[in-house]
């Protein structure tokens, strides 16, 4: 099971890096909301085409982690735990918002950390396009599109276990145990200072 584990891990991060920067479909200064259509990614591949996340994964749901340098050890203790869940339908993505590093640096310090998960680097435009106003934050798309879940991986072992509750409640059905938890660093520079400090 593990070495199954592992090899569909590879793949996805094969997949994904075939791709190149994470582009956003339509800006909106409009607050995102749960249970409301989550702000879609698109990106273009080697050959210039442009495709949509859930196009790559059959399906827009999705567990996407936003992350910095500065994050990684939080991000690392926990991917053994989300690994699982790509079997079953929820891939994990981690997207590395760290604006002061580019992108061939994050993804051999992301690989270098041992990271498992695809990652890829956003310039701070996705992590404007969902307000993230803290690392590691995460959010979780539904098959259907919409945001069930959108704020930290929790601060304490207990809300740490109801983070990683969560894609097992959003993929059984169950009512999810929480909407928003609270971000261990909520120091995170806004969008407009990374695009301004390139």
């Amino acid at each position: 099971m593990r070495s199954c584990t592992r090899l569909i891990a590879c793949s996805t991060a094969f997949a994904l890096n075939c791709l190149a920067f994470a582009q956003i479909q339509e800006p909106s200064a409009e607050r995102v909301a749960i249970d409301e259509p989550a702000p879609r990614i698109t990106f273009t591949d080697k050959f210039g085409v442009p495709r949509t996340l859930d196009s790559l994964y059959k399906s827009p749901q999705v567990l996407v982690i936003f992350a910095t340098e500065a994050s990684a050890a939080e991000v690392l203790a926990i991917q053994q735990s989300l690994r699982p869940f790509a079997i079953n339908g929820l891939p994990s993505l981690v997207v590395d918002v760290d604006c002061k590093t580019e992108r061939h640096d994050a993804d051999q310090f992301w690989q270098e950390q041992g990271l498992l998960l695809p990652v890829r680097f956003d310039d701070g435009t996705l992590a404007e396009r969902y307000q993230i106003d803290g690392v590691p934050s995460a959010a979780i798309v539904d098959a259907e599109g919409h945001l069930r879940y959108l704020g930290g991986l929790g601060r304490t072992p207990a809300q740490r276990r109801t983070f990683l509750d969560l894609p097992t409640q959003l993929l059984y059905g169950a009512p999810l145990g929480a909407r928003r938890l609270p971000v261990a660093d909520p120091a995170l520079p806004h969008a407009r200072q990374c695009t301004t400090a390139r």
